[in-house]
């Protein structure tokens, strides 16, 4: 058989999509059209990117982004293809970017949609200039708010919520890959054709890594359990074969060896950034996505990525994420032995800074409960930006900070709403029961409550 006639036979993937469209029927005409309409926007991204110095778009634009991070001239350019290859197309409520500040509303001239998109236009831009793989990261998720218009609160959604998301790596081929959480599927481009086609169906990455990817650099900026983590995967304690090291510096182009040839990505948090570099909602979590649907794994040191309840538009995290035994040490060395050294638990220091992020700065007692959690280890709280009401957990309406510390205080109240609190936790976001009530105890320790007292599941 011919190159030309085995191509020839290759699944598009338009075909593919329509046909994941009659076969699991839970992919939506709009959402399929807009997966195409990324995918052709990436294709003319690829085509610029290709051109290099002779295309005129190398170098700084002279610009900052939102992060304060220098822009290049392929950024920008990204940036507007991908507004205006969706913009008009009817599929969309609004956008955003990793690029820009604020939501990109669809302008009103144009049709409006059921879906939100996240991306980033050109994830490792800083390595253009030296001709080393880039690639688009984007993220699909449905309105959950009334009218046409897309809020952020459509925008603020956990990542397992996500509908759709991909990535396409401008290397020495132009690859798509993509899932809508029927297994991850590979597209590489045939620039004779123009045309995706399927390459690598149903991936699947290696539960057990043979390469690491870390910035090494930061090592001594590293927490002494990180440190701990990484002398692991190297095999310097003896309990596994070392893997290899192997850092780009474009998460798209490390993330993709490790999904094919197995392993792990990481980008710890360090003493520079507390809370973590990347972007959860423009690259962890749909990045997260896919490699679940792999069989892989990603987790923030402590937390499922894909259960992290977003509270800001360009929020950062640390980011562990590939083979999922790989990502499972993490968790463990991470996550697991915090308390066995004195500090929080992952899941309980997540539910303390929820119950006190947004309790107002001019309450005494709110001050003195985020004063006593900012003295426990592991708590990060910003007491002169706290809001004036707070939201406990999930439920509706916002309780005010007098009537929380309240509740605190009155230990039989404080366990009637720390059911509720505990119930929402463990069943809507995955986290044990064990950890909430750790959490609830260490709230209740500050107000001389008696500790540990069993906090029974909301009916």
């Amino acid at each position: 058989m011919s190159t030309s006639s085995s191509i020839s036979r290759r699944t598009t993937l338009t075909k593919y999509l329509i046909e994941q469209q009659r076969e699991h029927q839970n992919l939506p005409a709009d959402l399929r059209l807009l997966i195409e309409v990324i995918a052709r926007a990436c294709k003319q991204i690829g085509y610029q990117v290709s051109k290099g110095a002779l295309g005129e778009a190398l170098g700084t634009a002279g610009s900052e982004n939102v992060q304060g991070e220098v822009q290049k001239k392929l950024d920008i350019l990204s940036n507007e293809i991908l507004l205006e290859a969706n913009e008009w197309g009817g599929n969309l409520a609004a956008m955003a970017s990793e690029e820009m500040e604020k939501i990109f509303p669809i302008p009103n001239r144009y049709p409006k949609g059921n879906y939100l998109l996240t991306f980033d236009p050109l994830d490792g831009s800083s390595n253009i200039d030296v001709n080393v793989p880039v690639g688009t990261i984007f993220s699909v998720v449905r309105k959950i708010t009334r009218g046409s218009r897309g809020e952020l609160e459509d925008m603020l959604q956990p990542g397992r919520r996500q509908v759709a998301a991909g990535y396409v790596i401008y290397g020495s081929s132009t690859m798509l890959v993509y899932t809508t959480g029927q297994g991850a599927h590979g597209f590489t481009l045939d620039p004779s054709l123009g045309e995706f086609l399927l390459s690598h169906p149903n991936i699947r990455t290696p539960d057990i890594g043979r390469y690491l990817s870390v910035n090494d650099s930061y090592h001594i900026q590293w927490e002494p359990n990180v440190q701990s983590l990484m002398n692991y995967y190297r095999g310097q304690d003896g309990n596994r074969q070392p893997m290899s090291t192997r850092y780009v510096g474009s998460l798209v182009a490390d993330f993709h060896r490790n999904l094919l040839g197995g392993g792990l990505f990481a980008y710890p948090a360090n003493r520079r950034n507390k809370r973590g570099k990347l972007r959860l909602l423009y690259e962890a979590c749909p990045l997260a996505f896919i490699v679940e649907q792999a069989g892989g794994a990603a987790t923030d040191g402590h937390e499922r990525i894909l259960d992290i309840q977003p509270t800001e538009l360009h929020q950062r995290t640390p980011l562990f994420i590939g083979s999922n035994n790989d990502v499972d040490a993490a968790r463990k060395m991470l996550g697991g032995g915090m308390r066995q050294a004195g500090v929080l638990a992952a899941a309980g220091l997540c539910a303390l800074n929820e119950m006190v992020d947004r309790l107002a700065e001019d309450h005494a007692n709110a001050r003195r409960l985020a004063d006593g959690l900012q003295g426990l280890p592991g708590i990060d709280i910003d007491v002169s930006r706290v809001e004036t009401n707070m939201v406990f957990g999930d439920c509706r309406p916002p309780l005010t900070a007098t009537v929380f510390i309240d509740r605190c205080r009155g230990v039989g109240v404080l366990l009637d709403q720390a059911s509720l609190y505990r119930w929402r936790m463990v069943t809507h976001r995955g986290v044990s029961g064990e950890d909430v009530d750790y959490a609830v105890d260490a709230v209740r320790r500050l107000f001389g409550a008696p500790a540990t007292v069993p906090v029974r599941a909301a009916s």
